[in-house]
């Protein structure tokens, strides 16, 4: 908050790089997770001088996966796993989700491969399509962006199959600017934000 009642977002991007690290690579603030917020972080990032990158790993937020497709068409997308994971079972009695996490669990961390992983997803419709059709309904949304991760060496596949690092951080983040509530100006913000993003990475 920026004195007002309403929130500002928060946006920022970091890379995965060749060794595995993480590096920040941008902070900035916007009225909401729109389509035209997203853009200008994602146009912003581009005129800075970033180039295509091999691969975008993000949840499901729709005006992020729009600004991501316009801005990075050559890039492969890869659908947050936790994130998917979370939505299915949302769809499941919770009695039973955890048989059907099991189920899931093979598929996104199991296979040993993308063909293993589809012999698992026919298994997972063959068991559930007529007891949980929903739940069968969003594992097949954006399947395809689920499994990219499989066409990497299997040794990258646990830094970029989920944003769970991301979510670590927006955890700690919103921890720090809870404790202030109230920001007396954007510098001050952003500031906050960028010692303790820098420290994370």
């Amino acid at each position: 908050r920026m004195g007002g009642t309403t929130k500002d977002s928060v946006f920022l991007a970091y890379a995965v790089l060749k060794n595995g690290n993480c590096e920040l690579l941008s902070i900035d603030l916007g009225q909401s997770e729109s389509d035209k917020g997203w853009g200008k972080f994602i146009s912003d990032l581009k005129a800075r001088g970033l180039s295509n990158p091999l691969l975008v790993i993000s949840d499901g937020n729709q005006g992020l996966i729009n600004s991501l497709e316009s801005h990075f068409s050559n890039s492969y997308r890869q659908r947050c796993l936790k994130h998917k994971s979370e939505n299915i079972l949302d769809a499941v009695p919770k009695e039973e989700q955890d048989e059907v996490y099991k189920k899931l669990a093979k598929i996104f961390y199991g296979a040993t491969s993308l063909e293993q992983a589809k012999l698992f997803i026919k298994d997972f419709k063959k068991e559930f399509g007529n007891k949980f059709p929903t739940a069968v309904e969003r594992l097949e949304k954006d399947l395809d962006q689920c499994l990219t991760f499989y066409l990497f060496p299997a040794n990258h596949w646990k830094r970029i199959r989920t944003s769970n690092k991301l979510e670590r951080l927006n955890r700690e983040l919103r921890r720090r600017l809870d404790v202030i509530g109230r920001h007396p100006d954007e510098l001050g913000c952003l500031a906050l934000i960028h010692q303790v993003a820098k420290k994370y990475s």
